[in-house]
């Protein structure tokens, strides 16, 4: 499976390890410049080198300071070399400069093989003070385990609970080693998928199916294709974790065939942690969702998470605020939250106050399907999304949609809130769009963490067109009351004390209602046209902008598809 970018499942996973040892780069830079830099360039050192990635960086000037694989290019500047395809890597490395980070594309060798061919590389790079930090990995050539058949929701789950082993394990080990072999704990098991633990030395410490093999020689184990479990898994272990493929039996079934296995293992304190699944067992079938689906389920979540804080600290508060259908927190167009008992009996609902006292077992979806069946079926502590055919509030019908639903469980309650995916075609965003879109919503968070500490300075740095946090090509900041009021704009600092509900764009829309009809804690996009800031006109352009609304304030970041 590829996504928009053509990246494989298994290259997108390397793109986020390479993301979270460049951000710990940066974290060890900030504490200690001096020997951050020589860890990098240390080569055993297993914070900085994880197969083909390695970290290097530039100052300023493009001037390459450190170098996790080729030292000898320290003092060289990256505006000398040019990769096979002719492209200047200063001038590559430089166009990508951004606090947010952004990836580069050109050819490199890669350290991972035994030529010294340049292959294609996907550099992630990000700026932090003088200095412009970097990893790059290879998509396609480590591509060793097939992740497509493995589903989005299975994959987190397993990365969860890996950290939760580490993090109990770390507490106390005797105690974490207790639960993960206590087939009743759902923190470490969730059907076929369980903990197994090996010490570096190649020891099995803890399995959460068979413990009778604690003690025994990873080594010792070859699977039916000829696979040795210990030189794969412990012979290339990673501190940031990595796929693996094997042959193992399933818990799932009866028998004791082998099966192929595919398992995130993650090595931390002298341990190396790891939790499989069976992806031939049956492909988890789930809606395909675009890009705005997606980020209605991340509003959806936090939605519940934040339901379920509140309902923890004051429950007739919360129950009282989810039922209130103008208190935003709770209620973003067809987004509501319901809140169930341990028992499957509805204890609130935020917008059918009368389902209140209802069990889930006597309700079913407009196709059949029996509710209480689904609330136990995935009641678990990592939190999974279900689908089911419910009414949309939205719409003026009562006919059921497909809603797809997060279960936060918490103990005594599991809170829901679910969104209804646009089953009608959408149009693609390309990989370009997407970065952007990602800025612009970064951006924000960082306007609105500025502007709640100290809105004077917060104003001047937005104004300021040099300042990267608050400009990116096209992407600034506009904050503007609720009033309608803009109080700082990045771009045209004239129209501060302007009221949008004075401006209508080229198509009627007037702005002022647009962003003040239905301002949202958790962000939204906004479409109207605006001039481009990045052109040399002043003709107006289809604008779709990231709106957040923060205290008595919306901050907002548009960018031009």
């Amino acid at each position: 499976m590829t996504n928009d970018s053509g990246l494989s499942d298994y290259d997108q996973t390397r793109q986020i390890l390479a993301q979270q040892m460049l951000d710990r780069a940066i974290e060890a830079f900030a504490l200690d410049p001096t020997t951050a830099m020589a860890q990098i360039q240390d080569t055993a050192n297993p914070l900085y080198h994880d197969g083909e990635l390695y970290v290097f960086m530039l100052d300023i000037n493009g001037t390459i300071v450190a170098h996790g694989i080729t030292p000898d290019l320290v003092g060289v500047s990256t505006y000398s070399l040019i990769d096979i395809r002719g492209t200047n890597i200063g001038d590559i490395l430089n166009e990508s400069r951004s606090p947010y980070g952004k990836w580069a594309e050109y050819w490199w060798p890669n350290p991972a093989t035994e030529t010294n061919d340049p292959e294609i590389k996907i550099t992630w790079t990000k700026t932090y003070g003088n200095y412009q930090f970097a990893v790059g990995m290879y998509p396609g050539t480590t591509s060793m385990v097939k992740l497509d058949d493995v589903d989005g929701q299975t994959k987190r789950i397993i990365y969860q609970m890996v950290d939760n082993a580490i993090d109990a394990f770390v507490a106390d080990k005797d105690s974490a080693i207790a639960a993960i072999q206590d087939p009743t704990n759902s923190l470490y098991h969730d059907g076929e998928l369980y903990v197994f633990v090996h010490s570096h030395a190649g020891k099995i410490v803890a399995h959460g199916t068979m413990p009778e093999l604690v003690g025994v020689d990873s080594y010792s184990f070859t699977d039916t294709q000829g696979t040795n479990l210990g030189e794969l898994i412990l012979d290339n272990r990673s501190s940031y974790g990595k796929w693996y493929e094997y042959w193992w039996p399933s818990p799932a079934t009866e028998t004791d065939e082998e099966e192929r296995k595919v398992a995130w293992v993650k090595s931390h304190a002298g341990h190396i942690f790891g939790v499989g699944t069976y992806p031939d067992a049956g492909l988890v079938q789930r809606v395909a969702l675009s890009m705005e689906d997606k980020e209605r389920q991340e509003v959806a979540w936090q939605m519940a998470t934040n339901a379920a804080e509140a309902f923890e600290a004051d429950p007739t508060s919360a129950t009282s605020a989810i039922q209130d259908p103008d208190n935003n927190l709770y209620h973003d167009e067809e987004l509501y939250v319901t809140v169930l008992d341990s028992d499957a009996v509805i204890v609130a609902h935020g917008v059918s106050p009368n389902l209140v006292g209802t069990d889930l077992f006597a309700l079913n979806d407009t196709r059949g399907t029996n509710f209480g069946g689904i609330f136990i079926e995935n009641h678990s502590p990592y939190d999974k999304w279900v689908e089911y055919w419910w009414p949309n509030p939205t719409t003026i019908t009562d006919e059921g949609e497909l809603k797809v639903v997060i279960m936060v469980d918490r103990g005594e309650h599991t809170f829901t809130v679910g969104t209804y995916p646009k089953m009608e075609g959408t149009c693609m965003i390309d990989t370009d769009e997407s970065e952007k879109r990602r800025i612009a919503k970064a951006m924000v968070e960082k306007a609105i963490a500025a502007y709640s500490k100290d809105p004077v300075s917060a104003s001047k740095a937005i104004a300021d067109t040099t300042n990267p946090l608050y400009h990116d090509g096209e992407l600034y900041v506009v904050v503007v009351h609720i009033n309608g009021t803009m109080v700082a704009h990045g771009a045209t600092p004239d129209l501060v004390g302007v009221s949008n509900y004075d401006l209508v764009d080229v198509q009627g829309t007037n702005m002022g209602e647009l962003l003040m009809e239905h301002p949202s804690p958790y962000g939204q996009w906004l479409e109207y046209w605006w001039p481009n800031p990045a052109t040399e006109t002043d003709e107006a352009e289809r604008k779709i902008s990231w709106a957040k609304s923060s205290s008595s304030h919306v901050f907002v970041v548009g960018l031009y598809p």
